[in-house]
Parts: structure tokens; C-alpha cells; sequence
């Protein structure tokens, strides 16, 4: 009998000794990035897709995937992460055939960030998202106190201005921006690299979660700094 309580008291205690090796490997979400290349050929995007997987893990609860960035074409969409990120050059013309597999990327529940090379006479970016919706769609800017803005950091009206989004039955399943956002983070640096991180990080926790921090925490915050 004692024996039997023994072992049940030893047991006991090698689960609670186990708690908190349990906890720290559940408290983080795994993540993977697919990226998709249309008419651009960085050789600087692999060392970018690493700084942000890095800037992710640093700074957030989100835990890379071993094999976390992937790069995949229209007819791998659907094999790679639920986030594709989008970096188009300024020739870029998409064809029928990957608008439509975009647009069923997306309609499954995906969410896709597209980003320019910042020539803003190109119209490639929005070429894009009319023939992956429809002729009729636009991009709607970020105001300052939308929930893409506070995810993670609070971004600077500035920067919440060079985004767009568009919506499918009130989630964000696209955001965009003309100026580079990865593309070249790796060989920037101060301030400007700093905004492109906290931008970025806030684009892939709204993509994990779609409501993270609904609960207007972040808004209470701007309002009282406005007075």
C-alpha cells in the first residue's frame, strides 16, 4: 500500500516537473511563409525571408517552422503555408491562369501580402488585384486606428498609409503596398529597417489570428495620446 502510494506521489511529481517544459512548447504557434516571384529576381529575398523568420522569433511567440519560408509557383500554392507573400516587379503582367489560382488560394482562407519594387508608375500591384477579383475591386487604405495598425506594434500613421487592403466578408485577405516591404530588409538599416520589420510583424500576427487584440486595448491608447 505504501509502496503503491509512493510511486503514485513520484509520478505526481515528475508530471509537475514536466509542466513547464509542456507549457513552453505549446505557448508558441508554428508558422511557415510560402513566397510567390512575378516578374522580379531579388537575389536578395532568401537573406530578407531569413531576417524576418528571425525578427519573428525574437520578438513574438510565433515559432518558424523548421523548413519556415518556401518559395512555390501559381501551381503549388495550395502545398505551401496558408500566407503567401507576393513580390511583384513593375513589368509584371499575371496571367489568367495565376490570378485564378490566387484568387482560390485566397478563397480557401489564405492571406496574401503583395509588395512592389517601389516604381510608382507601375501599375503591376493593381493588374494583379483586379484579375485575381474582379475589374471593380480597389484597395482600401489603412486608417490609424485599424486593427492592422496594433496587431503587435502600434505603426505610425505614415506607415499604415503605404498599405491597402482588401476585403472578403470582413477579413483582410489581402494588403499591399507599392514600396518595398521585405524585399531588401537584409541591407537596411536604422529607422527605416526597424518601421519595414514592425510592419511586417504586425501583417503576419493579423494573418495568424484575424481578431488579435479586438479588444480596442490599442485604440484606448491612441485616443488618450491624442489629448
Amino acid at each position: 500500500m505504501i509502496k503503491g502510494r509512493t510511486q503514485q506521489i513520484l509520478a505526481i511529481l515528475l508530471w509537475i516537473s514536466c509542466v513547464p517544459l509542456i507549457l513552453n512548447g505549446e505557448d508558441r504557434t508554428r508558422f511557415n511563409l510560402s513566397g510567390l516571384k512575378l516578374g522580379t529576381s531579388s537575389l536578395s529575398l532568401e537573406a530578407d525571408a531569413r531576417v524576418l523568420l528571425g525578427e519573428l522569433t525574437k520578438r513574438t511567440h510565433v515559432d518558424p517552422a523548421k523548413d519556415a519560408w518556401s518559395w512555390v509557383n501559381a501551381e503549388d500554392l495550395f502545398k505551401g503555408s496558408p500566407f503567401l507573400w507576393i513580390f511583384v516587379g513593375p513589368d509584371s503582367v499575371p496571367s489568367q491562369e495565376e490570378a485564378l489560382k490566387i484568387h482560390r488560394f485566397i478563397s480557401a482562407g489564405g492571406t496574401v501580402m503583395v509588395e512592389g519594387s517601389g516604381l510608382q508608375r507601375s501599375g503591376a500591384i493593381r493588374s494583379l488585384r483586379e484579375a485575381v477579383f474582379s475589374n471593380s475591386s480597389r484597395a482600401l487604405a489603412v486608417k490609424e486606428d485599424d486593427l492592422l495598425t496594433r496587431t503587435f506594434y502600434l505603426l505610425k500613421p505614415q506607415f499604415a498609409k503605404a498599405l491597402g487592403t482588401y476585403r472578403e466578408a470582413g477579413r483582410v485577405v489581402w494588403v499591399e503596398t507599392q514600396q518595398p516591404l521585405l524585399a531588401g530588409i537584409s541591407k537596411t538599416g536604422g529607422v527605416p529597417r526597424e518601421h519595414r520589420i514592425r510592419s511586417a510583424v504586425n501583417i503576419v500576427l493579423y494573418a495568424l489570428t484575424g481578431s488579435y487584440k479586438d479588444d480596442m486595448t490599442h485604440r484606448k491608447y491612441l485616443r488618450r495620446k491624442k489629448r
